[in-house]
């Protein structure tokens, strides 16, 4: 995502499992210790579904834009 200062920040798009009930703390507790703190997401968003596109892939351009409007950032 786009970020005035880091020029780019860290966003989970996050499909959960039925009766999943993760929650963006469960995801952040989950990064401690895993990775490093520059690399835990900033923005966290769940999602039932993902752009996909003809081949399988996620349209990550699609959901960077998507979300940056949602978000009301801009590049």
């Amino acid at each position: 995502m786009p970020d005035v200062k880091y020029s780019e920040q860290i966003a989970a798009w996050i499909q959960r499992r039925q009766g999943s009930y993760l929650t963006a703390d469960d995801v952040l507790k989950f990064c401690d210790g895993q990775i490093t703190h520059f690399k835990k997401p900033k923005y966290i968003k769940f999602v039932t579904e993902y752009p996909i596109t003809v081949t399988g892939k996620m349209q990550k351009s699609i959901m960077r834009d998507e979300y940056s409007k949602e978000l009301g950032l801009s590049a």
